[in-house]
């Protein structure tokens, strides 16, 4: 039968792990010892918080037959949250839902901060819309600091962006070229899933229009506002005939459908 004497101590040295240096050594109980490192671990250190990235041995049953026990660890920063930034002014609340992707297509991606960053909304809503744009106003005013924001505004309205506008999402397209390159579905970077009833079509131009539709009709529509003149004034002249305004949350801007308008800020 296997056996083995319990040491007094464990020798535990602990390293840095960003330089590999070592930093002390010092006698410990076995029983202060947990039974695993695998799980997140921290331990004091001179009244500091250090994380332990990586333990040799991992576990307790190893560390007690060798009497040594090695820990890379990295000192916790503690950031005040009156320091703490935000890259954005704001997002909405509501990400779209998520179902399980088909094994292949092409799919259009991006990151969650940008859903409806850049958007079209119905005449119907403004009023909700305003409201939020006040707010994101303020964050400027009040919030802007060098390299970004001390606080950000969530969105919550409108939550039904082209209100009961019902536009057909071929309608959309149709108002483009004939080079219409579509998407077979939207994704969520770094999510499995596609977005529920989502759609994505890039136009001749690189402009990309996004969102969601229901039976054909849409729910909400995005951008990626990027777009040569060629299809400035399509997309104006849509907005017009559906009632709709351009919104640019984190610029807080809204915009009318005309064509000089939308030339103006897709030339920005």
């Amino acid at each position: 039968m296997a056996w083995f004497r319990r040491p007094k101590a464990v020798r535990v040295e602990f390293m840095d792990a960003d330089t590999g240096k070592s930093l002390f050594k010092t006698d410990s109980p076995p029983g202060q010892l947990p039974e695993s490192f695998a799980k997140p671990t921290t331990v004091q250190i001179e009244g500091h918080e250090y994380d332990v990235i990586r333990a040799e041995p991992a576990d307790a049953a190893s560390t007690l037959k060798s009497g040594r026990l090695r820990l890379w660890v990295r000192k916790r920063v503690f950031v005040p949250l009156n320091r703490i930034l935000f890259s954005l002014p704001t997002i909405t609340d509501r990400l779209p839902s998520v179902v399980e992707a088909p094994p292949k297509g092409e799919f259009f991606e991006f990151h969650e901060d940008d859903w409806r960053q850049v958007e079209l909304v119905s005449d119907q809503v403004l009023e909700a819309v305003d409201a939020e744009l006040a707010e994101v106003s303020h964050v400027h005013r009040e919030a802007r600091v060098e390299w970004g924001w001390s606080r950000m505004h969530v969105r919550r309205e409108p939550a039904r962006p082209l209100g009961d506008t019902r536009i057909p999402l071929d309608q959309l397209r149709a108002r483009f070229r004939t080079d219409v390159r579509r998407f077979d579905g939207l994704r969520l970077k770094g999510e499995g899933g596609l977005v529920e009833g989502g759609f994505a079509f890039e136009t001749g131009s690189l402009l990309v229009l996004y969102g969601q539709e229901q039976r054909g009709i849409l729910t909400c529509c995005g951008i990626v506002p990027r777009a040569a003149p060629a299809d400035v004034r399509p997309l104006a002249e849509f907005c017009a005939h559906a009632g709709l305004w351009l919104v640019d949350w984190c610029r807080a801007e809204r915009l009318p459908a005309d064509p000089e308008a939308f030339g103006r800020y897709f030339g920005d």
